[in-house]
C-alpha cells in the first residue's frame, strides 16, 4: 500500500512537470508583436510625372498577421490612406502614390503600420523628395513657310516640322492657336496642371503664318 502511495505520488509530480512546462512553451512563443523588417520607395529620387510605390516585408513569429497600414504624407500633410489585408508568418505588401499627389520639391513620406489579430503593431517609416526640375526655355517655332490658296481652299500646315525644345522631345509639345493664348490661356494650362497634380512652369513661343488667298479673274 505505501509503495502504491509513492509511485501516485511520484506521478502526480511528473504529471505537475509537464503541465508547468507546457504552460512555460506557450508564453515563450505566443503573444508577440508583428514586425516591419525592410521598407523601401521607388523610384528613390522621383520626377514630377512618376508614381511612387512604397513596399514592405512583414513577419510575426505568432503567425496571426492581420492587416497593414499605408499613411501617404505631402510633407506634413496626409494624402492618403490605404488599408491592405495581410495574414500568416511573413508576407509582402505595397501600396503606390499617384504622381497627381505632388509636384517639384515635395517630401513624400510614407508611414506603414502592421497589426496582428490581437492589436499588437509595429510601425517604420520612409522618405523621398521630388525632384525640381529647373528652368523651362522656350520651345522655337520657325521658318514656316507662306502659302498661297484659293477661295474656300483648307489651310493646312505640319508643324512638327517646324517646332524644337531643347529640353522636352516632340511629344511633349503643344500647338495651340494664339486666340486661345490670349482669351484663355491660363484656363489650358490650369486643366493640365490639375490633371498631373502640377504647378507647372510653362513657356511659349509663337510664330506667324501668312496666307496669299489668290481670286480668280
Amino acid at each position: 500500500m505505501k509503495s502504491l502511495r509513492n509511485t501516485l505520488m511520484v506521478f502526480c509530480i511528473m504529471l505537475s512537470v509537464v503541465i508547468i512546462a507546457g504552460q512555460g512553451l506557450a508564453s515563450a512563443t505566443y503573444g508577440n508583436a508583428p514586425s516591419i523588417d525592410g521598407i523601401e520607395m521607388s523610384p528613390t529620387v522621383p520626377e514630377v510625372y512618376d508614381s511612387i510605390t512604397c513596399s514592405v516585408d512583414l513577419s510575426d513569429i505568432d503567425g496571426d498577421l492581420e492587416e497593414v497600414r499605408f499613411k501617404w504624407y505631402r510633407n506634413t500633410i496626409v494624402v492618403k490612406t490605404q488599408y491592405l489585408t495581410v495574414s500568416g508568418s511573413s508576407d509582402t505588401e505595397h501600396d503606390t502614390l499617384s504622381s497627381s499627389y505632388t509636384k517639384e520639391g515635395d517630401q513624400i513620406r510614407c508611414l506603414v503600420d502592421v497589426f496582428d489579430e490581437s492589436g499588437r503593431s509595429d510601425s517604420a517609416d520612409k522618405t523621398v523628395r521630388v525632384q525640381e526640375t529647373g528652368s523651362n526655355n522656350p520651345p522655337e517655332l520657325k521658318g514656316i513657310p507662306d502659302k498661297e490658296i484659293e477661295i474656300g481652299d483648307t489651310v493646312e500646315t505640319d508643324l512638327w516640322a517646324y517646332a524644337t525644345d531643347i529640353e522636352d522631345s516632340d511629344d511633349e509639345l503643344d500647338f495651340i492657336h494664339s486666340s486661345i493664348i490670349q482669351d484663355d490661356y491660363s484656363k489650358y494650362i490650369r486643366e493640365i496642371d490639375d490633371y498631373f497634380g502640377i504647378e507647372s512652369k510653362k513657356t511659349t513661343s509663337t510664330a506667324l503664318l501668312s496666307v496669299q488667298v489668290i481670286l480668280n479673274s
